[in-house]
């Protein structure tokens, strides 16, 4: 079972970086490609950092944020040109790599869920090298 990639976000009130999560979970392989949600606290101030820490390549196809503002709920897309905009492509992550993605946020919104689909596929354990967790390592 795999759990990557991993989600940091950068929190409003303490402007520190945070993990909540992880994206794209028990979708190992492209048979199993599937949707997941991670439900975001409201502290998030918009920005966000995809991590891949496990012996892992995720291939990440849509990532947006669905919340509900005054009982609507509004999509919103991230600043990346391949997610969100319904490519035929893939957003690849390998081992150790990390992004920081953008998204405008509203103060008012409530109930903030990270929406993703994609999967991933695990390398052999001898390859496995361990990658530092810090979210401030962002290579794009």
């Amino acid at each position: 079972m795999g759990s990557c990639p991993y989600v940091f976000i950068r929190e409003i009130n303490t402007n520190q970086w945070c993990k909540v999560g992880t994206i794209i979970s028990d979708c190992s392989g492209k048979k199993k490609e599937s949707w997941s949600e991670l439900i975001l606290p409201l502290e998030f101030d918009g920005r966000m950092i995809i991590k891949e820490l496990d012996p892992e390549k995720s291939f990440i196809k849509e990532l947006y944020i669905l919340a509900e503002l005054y009982g609507h709920e509004v999509c919103i897309n991230s600043s990346h040109p391949l997610l969100g905009q319904d490519t035929d492509g893939y957003l690849i992550m390998d081992h150790g790599d990390s992004l920081e993605i953008c998204f405008e946020i509203n103060r008012e919104y409530k109930n903030i869920r990270l929406i993703s689909y994609g999967y991933f596929d695990t390398y052999p354990a001898s390859v496995f090298v361990p990658v530092e967790e810090n979210p401030a390592v962002v290579v794009a």
